[in-house]
């Protein structure tokens, strides 16, 4: 991604048209795909984008817990408080959160693929039939679907409706690459590659993400989970619950997110945890201090 991502911003301001939906000016193409051979490295690292991994991991363990509940909504907009703008005022939640629709699909798509390996059914569906109502959380992703390839990889090939090349594309592909390095970790299967189809991938006048020649890159990666026989969806989707449980009642005390352990993830898959520990105590100001 640390090749691929400005690569796609430059090709989006070359050769996209221009439109004006809500109002405000972008470029798109129409449609876009891309692919990943190594998900692992689907997280953008440059110190001139800065992505915020904090509010990464808590979305996308959010996907996997399967949770919209209100304290979880109040830890994303601890992590990023720009995106309370989307938040129910009535409910306290978000209403396109994808953790409820997923944890419906991921258990029964496990054993699909244990049962059927070749198997093209194995979707999880995000966006709702019908036309969206006037909340302002409509989820941008329709559908995921895993497939096992010729070589007996786990590949994922993801559709949106609309993406967004700032504010979207940094964090969805990373989060969508986690589930299906879970997903291959539980039914121990290599991962294999990535595809990304959007509707429309585009960029507004108002936010541009601009790249340095001489940027630096950090070494965080997709956690990787190691294949055990113990693993399964419904086990990782309950230790990602307790994992952000930890988390928000460490946030609620007021003590700072570098300051977060491992010990609340002991048990199975100590090291897929570590990671993602590791993730949410990032710090761009301490790497930097690091580096000279």
């Amino acid at each position: 991604m640390n090749k691929l991502y400005p690569e796609l911003v430059s090709e989006c301001l070359r050769l996209g048209e221009g439109h004006v939906p809500h109002e405000e000016t972008c470029v798109e193409r129409r449609p876009a795909v891309f692919t990943l051979k190594t998900p692992s490295t689907a997280l953008y690292t440059g110190d001139d984008r800065r992505l915020n991994y904090r509010f990464w991991a808590v979305e996308t363990l959010g996907y996997l817990a399967g949770v919209d509940d209100e304290w979880y909504a109040d830890l994303l907009v601890d992590a990023n408080p720009r995106i309370s703008r989307w938040r129910n005022p009535k409910t306290k939640r978000f209403d396109g959160a994808y953790g409820p629709r997923l944890k419906l699909s991921l258990p029964g798509i496990e054993e699909l693929l244990r049962r059927e390996p070749d198997s093209r059914q194995a979707v999880a569906s995000i966006r709702p039939p019908g036309m969206p109502d006037s909340s302002l959380d409509i989820p941008c992703t329709v559908a995921l679907q895993f497939l096992r390839s010729a070589a007996g990889d786990l590949d994922l090939l993801v559709y949106m409706r609309s993406n967004d090349l700032d504010w979207g594309v940094p964090y969805d592909v990373p989060a969508f690459c986690s589930l299906q390095a879970v997903m291959a970790g539980c039914l121990g299967w290599p991962i294999g590659t990535y595809t990304h189809v959007a509707g429309s991938l585009h960029l507004y006048e108002t936010h541009r993400p601009e790249f340095y020649p001489h940027a630096r890159f950090a070494s965080l990666q997709v956690p990787q989970l190691r294949w055990s026989a113990d693993n399964s969806c419904e086990v990782l989707i309950d230790q990602a619950l307790a994992f952000l449980t930890s988390l928000a009642v460490h946030r609620s005390e007021g003590r700072p997110w570098a300051d977060f352990g491992v010990s609340v993830v002991s048990g199975l898959n100590d090291d897929y945890w570590r990671q993602w520990v590791n993730t949410v105590r990032f710090s761009w100001k301490a790497w930097e201090e690091l580096q000279k």
